[in-house]
């Protein structure tokens, strides 16, 4: 359903069904923004649950914390 969602906004966006008026595209294309982060949001927990499953195997690296919550801050104030 989510494709579908984002299939029908790209559509729209796209003016295969006529022209927008401003107000509509502005809202089509929160629609499709929402729909995208879903599909992440989706796309990560199937992950998770692959992990937790051991059917994802998991690489273990230092890594530099600072770059990673400054793009997490970036991400929850975008």
């Amino acid at each position: 359903p989510i494709h579908a969602v984002l299939g029908y906004a790209s559509l729209l966006l796209d003016d295969v069904y006529g022209a927008l008026a401003p107000r509509q595209h502005e809202k089509v294309e929160r629609i499709q923004a929402a729909a995208q982060h879903l599909l992440e949001l989706v796309s990560d927990l199937l992950d998770l649950a692959r992990i937790e499953a051991g059917r994802l195997p998991v690489r273990m690296a230092p890594t530099a914390l600072a770059p990673v919550l400054r793009e997490a801050a970036m991400h929850a104030t975008g």
